[in-house]
């Protein structure tokens, strides 16, 4: 299944008209690579298994699905709403507006390659505190 990292909706407001399919398209850029011009906004940010849990394969669709319908949707409601600096959003709104960008930063791949970096540190430091504790070499 592909998971989406930025939510299309998202997506659509950068997109342009491609003149010869009269379909949306993003230019989509990417370290040591060239820039591409004719991406989707349906598939610029999604990667295969993005949420898979090997240890159940429907979980991805139920993330998606939950992701959608509890963040990305009650801030679609209301985006087109936002014309411009003098725009204002009700306490309701903030809230929603404020887990969907949190949400854009902690699912993007980048996030996630940096965070398995502080996962491998964590993870070095639980066994070692309990190596100690086991082995009997506390104070």
């Amino acid at each position: 299944m592909l998971s989406h990292t930025v939510p299309q909706r998202l997506l659509r407001q950068f997109a342009y008209e491609h003149v010869a399919t009269k379909s949306l398209r993003l230019w989509k850029y990417e370290k040591g690579r060239p820039p591409f011009g004719k991406a989707s906004p349906r598939t610029a940010t999604t990667y295969e298994k993005f949420f898979a849990d090997p240890e159940n394969t429907e979980e991805e669709l139920r993330i998606e699905t939950t992701l959608a319908r509890e963040v990305e949707n009650p801030v679609n409601a209301f985006l087109d709403q936002l014309s411009g600096p003098s725009s204002t959003l009700s306490e309701n709104q903030q809230r929603h507006m404020t887990r969907y960008v949190t949400l854009l930063f902690s699912r993007s791949a980048a996030r996630r390659e940096g965070s398995k970096h502080t996962q491998e540190i964590l993870a070095r430091a639980f066994i070692g505190v309990w190596s100690d504790i086991l082995l009997g070499d506390h104070a």
